[in-house]
């Protein structure tokens, strides 16, 4: 049998099935992964969700996109640092950013580090 490390270990705890998104409740394992058609509602149903765990400060914020500009209108819309708005600034990082997945490879310039994100809202975005 194949190494199937890629493979979610936790089984699915909500999925939505509707036309519109309206709000994601918060998550409880931290992972949020949302994929439909543009002008859909991705970003809108996010908002709460997001401004919640930036201002408790509770849990750090990690979007990750299949594009650059998408990644940076939704962070702009979330209220949310894009990765190049962090470079020189530690604070810049301190409550989360977004990124491109292309900056999630070792030696992407990004600096990429799973592990500072122990315990952060990860929300990946998918347009199809």
């Amino acid at each position: 049998m194949a190494n199937q490390s890629w493979q979610l270990t936790y089984p699915v705890a909500l999925r939505l099935c509707q036309r519109y998104l309206e709000e994601v409740p918060y998550p409880q394992s931290g992972l949020v992964g949302i994929q439909s058609p543009k002008g859909t509602g991705k970003t809108q149903g996010l908002i709460n969700l997001v401004s919640d765990a930036l201002h408790t400060g509770n849990r750090r914020v990690l979007i990750i996109t299949h594009r650059i500009q998408l990644g940076r209108a939704i962070c702009a819309t979330l209220g949310v640092n894009y990765i190049d708005e962090t470079r020189d600034s530690t604070a810049g990082k301190l409550f989360g950013y977004g990124l491109c997945i292309d900056s999630l490879h070792p030696l992407s310039q990004a600096n990429f580090h799973p592990e500072d994100w122990e315990g952060a809202i990860v929300i990946s975005f998918w347009d199809f």
